[in-house]
């Protein structure tokens, strides 16, 4: 029997009359956990709560395409029952999150409060996804412990702010805990089995929502249910019912729930489509200026002025944003990338398509989505149609936000991983302690009604009370914790890949896959591809490998190594 689960109750359980005859799925589905581990669980959670509690709101109240922009779209949501007016920014982002933050302040929960909640849920449903491949409480309580006090589900910033990559970890947690326990609950009734898949439909979808490059996931998704599949359809007769709820359900709901949204902003705004930034129109539009060939390349630069100038003698539609890209707009978003990556001569890249879309605003062709999408076809029209006739001397046709390939690219590309491999197990960026709030008090003032919460102290003297010796208290405490896992971390990981190079040594002798091995090599996926896109934008657009970015990696990572430990036994015993 190739089953972990079967196969560790087997050996190790209490189960050992009956697993050789009845899958282990069949006999335990997970939920019967004894009442000292509720216990366990229950007080634990309380304490990371009550810890958690001492940090407050890092409020930025100029930052309108980010921390202001999600607290405008959930007003928006309050008051219109949709996003609102639209403006080039209002299918900018993912509206999820601005969403969960309208929804929080609808049930009177402060945003922090919610969000520290919502993750350990996700802890929660993940150790009960795996549940039915440990016969020893012990091992799950390690995994749940370890997951659950992951330094950066509480460092500065990352939790603190009023951005994305608050509910982002515990959404990647919660899809991996549906998949896993798709994979574990294969064999279950339909009727239970239908709770997980539809779950991971509607867990992925608000993922999908939340940040823009959400197909990271996806190849990690895709090997766990692969696995599940291979499992349905080994059985005799296949259970084609079976197959099609497991495997095929949770994408239809992603699709619907997608499909929906993307309507719904049809309807509104007359573009169809869950983020404009990822619309084809757009995205044309982009490509065909970033094709163009430079005179002389200059890092982190996509369309420089000498590229612009060119552009705007061959297409009209480019030539009414000269105005704005090189005057006061333009300006300002060269001054924001001088100071994040030295390039003070022009726009960097991690800026410009923020530029163009304001300057596509000034223009007046963001009244609606409709008007937008036709001014970017007529663009990307006349800038193609520029470089076919070699009136322009470009590359080949694209349709992306990401820069042309170059050489000059390979290596920094190898080096940045690196470096961000050495960074996550690290921690480095962990820091519990809030930062101060910035911006006028009006804004800030809007920060802490529509979160519910407390801001941390202002720049604006005398604006928000400071922190209270106690809770500095807590804070210590989670310093110290994040610091254990600083120190821990590099040897752990170490350790854990190690046991997993074991595991893949003893699968290929045995060729035999275990759930647990594919689990593992879906998460170790999941955290390269997550740290190559990271790499990719460091290396070409600008900085990105920070906590902050790297905040859903951290969970997988942790995830990793408590299975490896957990699972050392099984892949070392002769």
């Amino acid at each position: 029997m190739t089953v972990l689960g079967a196969h560790y109750f087997c050996q190790r359980g209490s189960v050992r009359d009956t697993c050789e005859h009845e899958p282990v799925a069949a006999q335990y589905d997970g939920v019967g956990f004894p009442i000292w581990a509720f216990y366990f669980f229950f007080i634990s959670a309380l304490i990371k709560l009550w810890l958690a509690g001492g940090q407050s709101i890092y409020a930025i109240g100029w930052a309108g395409h980010d921390d202001r922009l999600f607290l405008n779209l959930a007003n928006k949501f309050l008051t219109n029952g949709w996003l609102g007016h639209y403006s080039h920014l209002t299918l900018i982002k993912g509206p999820f999150y601005p969403f969960w933050i309208a929804l929080t302040f609808f049930l009177g929960v402060p945003l922090l409060l919610s969000q520290h909640i919502f993750y350990i849920a996700a802890c929660a449903i993940f150790v009960l996804a795996v549940r039915p491949f440990f016969a020893k409480q012990a091992l799950l309580l390690v995994v749940w412990c370890v997951l659950l006090y992951n330094p950066m589900s509480y460092s500065d910033q990352v939790m603190t702010r009023v951005i994305r990559e608050g509910i982002y970890p515990a959404l990647t947690i919660l899809v991996a805990a549906l998949a896993v326990g798709l994979l574990a609950r294969h064999d279950l009734p339909l009727r239970r089995l239908r709770v997980w898949s539809a779950g991971l439909g509607v867990a992925l979808a608000a993922f999908w929502l939340t940040r823009e490059e959400g197909a990271w996931i996806i190849p990690s998704i895709l090997m766990i249910t692969g696995l599940t599949a291979v499992k349905i359809f080994r059985t005799k007769p296949v259970d084609r019912r079976r197959l099609l709820v497991a495997c095929a359900l949770p994408f239809c709901i992603w699709a619907i729930i997608l499909g929906t949204v993307a309507g719904i902003n049809k309807a509104a705004y007359g573009v169809f489509a869950t983020v404009e930034v990822k619309s084809r129109d757009f995205l044309d539009a982009y490509g065909a200026l970033s094709r163009v060939r430079h005179e002389h390349w200059q890092r982190f630069v996509p369309v420089p002025k000498e590229v612009r100038e060119r552009t705007y003698k061959v297409s009209s539609a480019f030539a009414e944003l000269k105005p704005f890209l090189e005057g006061g707009i333009g300006d300002g978003w060269t001054s924001a990338s001088c100071g994040a990556v030295s390039v003070c001569n022009d726009i960097g890249g991690g800026w410009f398509m923020w530029a163009f879309r304001d300057c596509v605003a000034a223009a007046g062709y963001h009244s609606s989505g409709s008007s937008a999408s036709h001014y970017y076809r007529r663009l990307a029209r006349e800038v193609n149609a520029a470089c076919t006739n070699q009136s322009l001397d470009c590359g080949a046709e694209r349709s992306s936000l990401m820069p042309p390939w170059r050489s000059e690219y390979t290596m920094p590309i190898f080096i940045t991983m690196a470096k961000a491999g050495v960074s996550l197990v690290r921690f480095d960026g962990f820091w519990p302690h809030p930062t101060s709030s910035e911006g006028p008090e009006d804004q800030l003032l809007l920060f802490r009604d529509l979160t519910r919460d407390r801001l941390s102290s202002s720049t604006a003297a005398g604006l928000f009370p400071k922190q209270s010796k106690f809770d500095a208290m807590k804070i210590t405490v989670l310093a110290y914790i994040g610091k254990i896992y600083q120190i821990a971390g590099p040897f752990a990981v170490s350790l854990a890949l190690i046991i997993y190079l074991i595991g893949t040594v003893r699968s290929i002798r045995k060729r035999a896959v275990t759930e647990l091995w594919m689990i593992s090599t879906a998460l170790l996926v999941a955290i390269f591809v997550r740290t190559f896109i990271l790499s990719m934008i460091q290396v070409t657009s600008f900085p990105a490998i920070n906590p902050v970015y790297a905040a859903p990696a951290y969970p997988l990572l942790l995830l990793f190594v408590s299975l490896s430990f957990a699972g050392c036994r099984m892949y070392l015993k002769p």
